[in-house]
């Protein structure tokens, strides 16, 4: 699904480039819209996909369409509030200055969860909302977004910066535990018997999918999950993190290359989320940073140079909202791992490594979060729109509709001929 758009620059039908919705695997860029033309039984504006105007006013407020794509914005603050967690652990950081941090990132964490699951709640409230909503769900790429809840979760627990009781621990694990094995497994099949998909249909964002069973090894070994129910749970979901890690991996090094125009996309660097949470919860699992871990660490470190390589597309303008906090999530949780491995191998040079990383991880916090400010300044002098590709390509078709009605008629269909039921209102 693609949107094209056009800048208004002073000379006629300008064209303007395009730019990669990684989050929602589409390609859009940021346009302004003319003024709507609606229906009564539309929710929404519609005009032509690739027209302008100077302000955003038409569209709907961003509460009541808020992408799911929003919920990497809190994964990504608490992906930060666990490398404080993780440094207090190791002790590679005063206490104090620890504290204050881990306190700060849970609560901002906690906040901006609580903002995006609001807005949500408001876009479930609407008819346009629970539309787009369902396109998500249908969408290859989004679908993963849905993981999001149950992540920050997990997240907020890992990190809190006070005591949490083994019982509440449970609590939260069975939970997560649902949540993720629900989503994961309606995606899984979908992937698998969907005439139209094949293993090449795999992108960064199932990723998304994966990590979840990572992070409940974590938490199932820090509530002692094993001990308390008599079966190793957290051994279970290593297992099935570990096999669809390497399915998605094939997946997309076997398809990437097909689509250069992403070749630089942030939800790349989900390639590093999984193996980077998997390492940190077989460590604690272990009791050691072993051999297995300290190979996963080795081999996220050439991924993370093999993305720099790459690239990054940072000075683009954000096709959909919080499409850049996929860069800060898996750096974070890579710093996280890397203080693990420092406070076990005990050198300078670990050390060093670990303050290295953890310095990138803050370092793109800071761009980002620039990044989205400059953009949020930009929509709000109505030059610019946090635009969706779903919605816009509800909104075309929408747009055919109301076009066929324009030429032959309400109550025609695209043949120019009379549906039934203004037949029947005709004849009574």
């Amino acid at each position: 699904m693609h949107m094209q758009g056009k800048m208004n620059d002073g000379s006629p039908a300008a064209e303007a480039d395009e730019s990669e919705a990684e989050a929602g695997g589409h390609r859009e860029s940021i346009v302004s819209l003319p003024p709507p033309r609606t229906t009564p039984s539309s929710p929404l504006p519609i005009q032509p996909a690739a027209t302008n105007c100077q302000n955003n006013s038409n569209l709907p407020p961003l509460a009541t369409r808020i992408p799911n794509t929003a919920f990497g914005i809190p994964m990504g603050l608490g992906g930060n509030a666990l490398i404080w967690t993780n440094l207090l652990a190791t002790k590679l950081i005063p206490d104090q200055t620890g504290r204050i941090l881990q306190w700060s990132f849970w609560v901002v964490t906690l906040v901006s969860a609580v903002v995006v699951s609001t807005c949500f709640f408001v876009k479930c409230r609407s008819k346009l909302g629970r539309d787009i909503i369902r396109e998500e769900w249908r969408h290859p790429a989004r679908v993963h977004f849905f993981h999001g809840p149950h992540l920050i979760i997990i997240m907020l627990t890992l990190a809190a910066p006070f005591p949490v009781s083994r019982v509440a621990l449970q609590v939260l694990w069975t939970i997560t535990a649902i949540s993720q094995s629900a989503i994961a497994l309606s995606i899984y099949e979908r992937w698998m018997f969907d005439p139209k998909s094949e293993l090449s249909c795999g992108k960064p964002q199932f990723f998304l999918s994966t990590v979840g069973w990572f992070f409940l090894l974590v938490l199932g070994v820090v509530a002692e999950i094993d001990t308390t129910w008599g079966i190793d749970f957290p051994a279970f979901c290593l297992g099935a993190g570990s096999m669809f890690y390497l399915i998605v991996v094939v997946s997309n090094f076997s398809t990437l290359h097909k689509s250069p125009e992403g070749k630089a996309q942030p939800a790349l660097f989900l390639f590093l989320a999984p193996p980077s949470v998997g390492m940190v919860g077989v460590a604690l699992y272990t009791g050691e940073f072993g051999l297995m871990a300290r190979a996963v660490f080795g081999y996220c470190i050439i991924m993370l140079l093999l993305l720099a390589r790459i690239g990054v597309t940072i000075m683009q303008d954000p096709a959909v909202l919080g499409v850049y906090w996929a860069y800060i999530f898996p750096l974070a949780a890579l710093a996280s791992a890397s203080a693990r491995y420092a406070a076990d191998e005990g050198t300078l040079g670990a050390r060093i490594l670990c303050y290295v990383l953890v310095t990138i991880a803050v370092l793109a916090v800071a761009v980002v979060l620039t990044r989205m400010t400059l953009h949020t300044v930009v929509v709000m002098k109505g030059k610019a729109v946090w635009g969706d590709p779903i919605m816009n390509g509800m909104r075309d078709q929408l747009s055919v509709a109301v076009n066929v009605n324009t030429t032959f008629g309400a109550g025609y269909n695209k043949k120019g001929e009379l549906l039934p039921s203004e037949l029947n209102r005709r004849q009574r």
